[in-house]
């Protein structure tokens, strides 16, 4: 069967497994489901709103202790959200309000088994080898996380040895990150993140990299079938903006304490008493890695001018002093950690920090819009659409062009049979703008008054 009409969705699985063993089909008692992705969380979460005239909290014992299989797809597309094979966890009941006398609703919050398993193991053993086969390790291995669902791994570059203090395992990880690069073009860009296809352990590069997934345009409604509210044109509805909002960013001041335009970070050798001071400038360091147009980097811009900014010729980017770290390794003189046996690289984290945390900082506060849009189950954070914003000049050539899906809410109105999507979408660089005259203008005097006697 084709898709009639843009954000048709079926619900081919809805069944709750309560603590009390019970198994129950709620595909016709749900009224909303929702999923939340976010590039810079490590779990799948969402929430399921039941509306219930069955008394099923009491009578089922569901109580923040059961398990929830769901399938949803796009009819005549082969998309699915499947997590009818590995279920996700309830973990609270939220928002229980009375809709009838004998009616009410409520929400299942509900997150991903190896996010909750996550949270009740602690790892307190030593790990060796390449950062992503020990990423792969933590994953699949049957004593730590166990998942059997899709691992998306981008490999690292040398050996490493890592001794884990008793901390949650997806908290290393997020250490592996810190310490990692790529084995395909040294990139520190690494994003530990899950979506409903699945866990990624990969670099900005590798997402930068792909084709886009979707074309939006910032358009007119297609045409209306006679009588009824859908439309005809499927492919164009699922093309068009439901709604566009701009994000808030060129904050200069935030950018400054970030590190977005300039820091520095002392790497200090304990092994061999030495220091090296390693600075980042944006203008320096901005083709260092590919950014959001790919390989194509004469498409990709700074966001800031390299305009002179007073007397003695300083830019936005000469200033590394303003955000300042300190990182410990213990290295011989061939770069090998001397702490070890072997050949193990040295910790990577010095050299990693400063392109890591402008990024991040980048990225949030860099251009970029939040965006509804009529949904189909392929949508994913850390895929690249193409958005066409028109202007009163033509195209806005700012807003338009490739951007990274960096948080997406899927939503589904089980009634209306309607999926929407809303996404927060930004690109980590600029269409170019004119570098002119930007020093400060000086004061034209000053003056000190001094209080001797009060």
């Amino acid at each position: 069967m084709s898709t009639q009409y843009a954000g048709e969705f079926d619900l081919d699985v809805c069944t709750l497994i309560t603590s009390k063993g019970l198994t129950v089909d709620l595909r016709n008692l749900a009224y909303q489901i929702d999923f939340f992705e976010e590039l810079e969380k490590t779990s799948l979460t969402g929430s399921l709103t039941v509306l219930d005239t069955n008394n099923l909290l009491t009578e089922a014992q569901i109580i923040g202790q059961d398990y929830l299989h769901i399938k949803l797809s796009t009819p005549g597309t082969g998309q699915t959200i499947d997590f009818s094979e590995n279920a996700l966890v309830i973990y609270k009941i939220d928002k229980r309000m009375d809709i009838t006398k004998n009616g009410e609703m409520f929400m299942l919050s509900f997150i991903s088994a190896e996010a909750l398993y996550n949270q009740r193991i602690r790892l307190s053993r030593s790990f060796t080898g390449a950062n992503s086969e020990i990423f792969e390790k933590i994953m699949t291995d049957e004593s730590i996380i166990n998942s059997k669902k899709q691992l998306v791994i981008e490999p690292t570059r040398g050996a490493r040895k890592h001794v884990v203090p008793n901390i949650h395992p997806f908290k290393f990880v997020n250490h592996l990150m810190r310490d990692s690069r790529s084995d395909t073009n040294g990139s520190p860009h690494y994003y530990f993140y899950e979506t409903t296809k699945g866990f990624n352990f990969r670099t900005l590069q590798s997402l930068y990299n792909q084709d886009y997934v979707m074309e939006y345009n910032d358009g007119d409604a297609g045409v209306l079938s006679e009588g009824l509210s859908k439309t005809k044109e499927v492919d164009q509805e699922y093309r068009r903006v439901l709604s566009y909002t701009i994000s808030e960013n060129g904050d200069m001041l935030t950018s400054i304490v970030g590190g977005l335009l300039g820091s520095n970070c002392v790497k200090v050798n304990t092994y061999n008493h030495t220091y090296e001071r390693i600075n980042f400038s944006i203008f320096d360091n901005f083709y260092d890695y590919d950014r959001i147009n790919g390989r194509n980097k004469n498409l990709d811009n700074p966001i800031y001018t390299e305009s002179t900014i007073d007397a003695e010729g300083n830019n936005l980017g000469s200033f590394t002093d303003s955000s300042s770290y300190l990182h410990t390794v213990h290295s011989d003189i061939n770069n090998v950690d001397a702490l070890h046996e072997g050949t193990l690289t040295e910790n990577q984290s010095p050299h990693n920090i400063l392109h890591r945390k402008a990024k991040m900082f980048e990225l949030g506060s860099s251009i970029g819009a939040t965006m509804r849009v009529n949904g189909h189950c392929n949508l994913a954070v850390g895929q690249v659409i193409y958005m066409s914003r028109p202007s009163s000049s033509g195209v806005d050539a700012e807003y338009s062009g490739r951007f990274l899906i960096h948080k997406l809410r899927h939503t589904f109105l089980v009634a209306a049979k309607k999926h929407e999507v809303s996404m927060s979408i930004v690109k980590d660089s600029s269409s170019g703008k004119e570098v002119g005259d930007n020093i400060l203008p000086k004061a034209a005097g000053s003056s000190v008054q001094k209080i001797e006697n009060y």
